[in-house]
């Protein structure tokens, strides 16, 4: 045999034996624990039943996320001070100041990643005619194409901690009144 051979053989040979012990090393040790949660952030384990919960959510993030998803065209917060919209303001819907479909925290991540999901009696008298007529689109807009993941928790922590002091009968799961 070739002397290059010899040393091809070789290192085959030695390639597949440590291949082989590697591979029975890992199946023989058992899957690493879970991370740990990074600190401050204890999360609950889920139970199934619980209401559905988006963790590390920050107030402030939320209203400043709330401005620049430009929601103040339409919108203000009960009790909160936001900025005011550039240009002509749509039409004005305060949130947390009455009930409306917003009853819970889930009720908020629906009515922000599904706007469509109802129109209540109370928003179509408040439309105008070339809005009830479909010359000028009413509903909010869809924001799921344009949101980032840290806006939607972002901004829920923000209303739902401006419904919770706003907006009597709110359930927030962060409470346990």
């Amino acid at each position: 045999m070739k002397k290059i051979q010899i040393v091809t053989l070789a290192i085959g040979v030695i390639a597949i034996g440590v291949g082989f012990f590697t591979f029975q090393s890992t199946a023989e040790t058992p899957p690493p624990p879970n991370p740990p949660t990074p600190p401050g952030e204890d999360f609950p384990p889920y139970t199934p039943g619980t209401p559905f919960r988006l963790f590390g959510g920050s107030v402030d993030g939320g209203k400043k996320a709330f401005e620049q998803l430009n929601c103040i065209q339409c919108h203000k917060v009960k009790g909160v001070q936001v900025a005011e919209p550039k240009g002509k303001r749509r039409l004005l819907l305060t949130l947390g100041q009455e009930v409306r479909f917003v009853k819970r925290y889930e009720d908020l991540i629906l009515a922000i990643t599904n706007p469509r999901h109802v129109i209540n009696e109370q928003y179509r008298s408040i439309l105008t005619q070339a809005e009830l007529n479909g010359g000028i689109e009413p509903m909010m807009p869809d924001l799921t194409d344009h949101m980032t993941a840290r806006q939607l928790v972002d901004l829920v922590a923000f209303l739902n901690s401006a419904y919770s002091d706003s907006q009597p009968g709110f359930v927030n799961p962060d409470r346990e009144d």
